[in-house]
């Protein structure tokens, strides 16, 4: 059976819990995969996390931000991160979809990562740099992208809807050929450098 390492994220600690990785010292627990059966002993917990990378890190560390007070265990087979999908990722974040629900969480993600340091510390940083992100529709496309631009206009995404002229006016450096199907683009404005090729 697998085993896997489990980390308490205890209320007292609740400012320094950030993106919880296991160290030495912090309360950890062994717990086994796929267990069926009661076993005598098994700690209980209020709230299990399964997977520990960004998406589980975040919201152990979210309840407690918002005063969650109970029991939480992190439950991660890779307690170093080394190759959770996180780690492995592209990494990029982005505002440009047509559900609001979406533009919401990216828009809260970004607000946090702008702020890290504020959240963790000085010491925090996960090399975020905003570069921007570009979508582009051919000609087929453009009413979808233009119906999408309006909903993340909505939602407070600095995004801007472009031609195919204003693009290159931006994207220094890229040929002719890039763009020639693409007469109409949705690209991040704010924070954002001029796109290269």
């Amino acid at each position: 059976m697998a085993s896997f390492l489990a980390q308490r994220i205890s209320p007292r600690k609740r400012k320094r819990a950030a993106m919880p990785h296991l160290q030495p010292g912090d309360e950890t627990v062994s717990v086994r995969a796929a267990s069926t059966e009661e076993e005598p002993g098994m700690a209980s917990t209020d709230i299990v996390i399964i997977g520990g990378a960004i998406v589980g890190a975040s919201i152990a560390w979210s309840l407690r931000e918002e005063g969650f007070a109970g029991s939480i265990a992190l439950i991660e087979r890779d307690p170093q991160f080394t190759c959770s999908a996180t780690t492995l990722s592209a990494a990029s974040i982005r505002q440009q979809f047509s559900i609001a629900e979406n533009i919401r969480l990216s828009r809260f993600t970004l607000g946090l990562f702008r702020e890290l340091k504020k959240h963790f510390g000085d010491d925090a940083d996960i090399g975020f740099r905003e570069k921007g992100y570009l979508i582009l529709a051919g000609p087929e496309g453009g009413s979808i992208l233009e119906a999408n631009h309006a909903v993340q206009l909505a939602e407070g995404a600095d995004i801007v809807l472009e031609d195919a002229e204003a693009l290159r006016s931006v994207s220094h450096g890229c040929p002719a050929k890039v763009f020639p199907q693409a007469p109409m683009a949705a690209r991040a404005k704010a924070g954002s450098t001029p796109m290269r090729c």
